[in-house]
């Protein structure tokens, strides 16, 4: 990214690079002293939401890295299966970038939920 961009921040929960917290202050920060012309979100589902809402005002383009769960990489099994803009997409085929802004999250959260006793199991288990 540092090769692609003018400018780019990090966060981290603990501060081991860049600002320590969320992307969120630091975000909001930049929207509001600079020009900004995208901004990409890798992380976790929740972490993207929070972004893809603060960006949306502003009409920030904003591109979600989605990271559901993929089984087959054709999309056939649908495990990957997201609504964007109220049409679904398959995130192994179609994406896994999409706008941010059409991105329903809160389904694609309810999905990645289905599977928490399976992958809680594996780690368990140290399969994970």
């Amino acid at each position: 990214m540092e090769t692609a961009c003018d400018e780019v921040r990090i966060a981290t929960d603990d501060g081991s690079r860049g600002t320590r917290g969320t992307v969120i202050d630091p975000l909001r920060e930049v929207i509001a002293t600079t020009q900004v012309d995208r901004v990409i979100a890798v992380g976790p589902m929740p972490m993207m939401k929070a972004v893809a809402e603060l960006t949306r005002p502003s009409h920030v383009p904003t591109v979600a890295s989605l990271n559901p769960i993929m089984v087959d990489g054709t999309g056939m099994c649908g495990a990957c299966r997201v609504h964007i803009d109220g049409q679904v997409r398959f995130a192994c085929v179609d994406g896994p970038e999409f706008d941010a802004h059409s991105v329903d999250f809160d389904e694609l959260a309810a999905r990645l939920g289905m599977y928490a006793s399976e992958e809680r199991t594996a780690l368990e288990q140290g399969r994970g």
